[in-house]
């Protein structure tokens, strides 16, 4: 099998969180290293904050092989909430969900980061 990170964009993060520490170039190469991971892609950004377009560009990267999308720790199944349109596409395309990858969960997320900078 083969891991394919899909990356989001510097304007995406921006519209998210007013801010980025990296850009992707430096995320892309810091991603790139890790041995797990065999390519890493840039996809359009969704104005919704999905990685539909990452889940798109991958099924139609490699359209005889099975795919499946990864959410991070933080991200679980919850049968009360809302469907994802993550869900509903990857239902759409036979794209298998995985849940809870690193489940140990984030150590500092980027958004824990930045609040941390706009308070000091």
């Amino acid at each position: 099998g083969k891991v394919i990170v899909g990356l989001n964009s510097d304007e995406w993060l921006m519209k998210k969180k007013g801010k980025f520490f990296m850009d992707w170039e430096e995320r892309k190469t810091i991603i790139e290293e890790f041995q797990s991971v065999w390519a890493v892609i840039g996809f359009l950004d969704d104005e919704g904050g999905t990685a539909c377009g990452a889940i798109q560009k991958v099924v139609q990267m490699f359209p005889d092989s099975k795919v499946f999308f990864a959410n991070g720790g933080d991200r679980v199944k919850d049968g009360d909430s809302q469907v994802s349109a993550e869900e509903i596409l990857c239902e759409k395309l036979g794209v298998e969900n995985i849940y809870g990858v690193g489940q140990s969960g984030k150590i500092q997320s980027s958004s824990e980061l930045l609040q941390k900078w706009k308070e000091e």
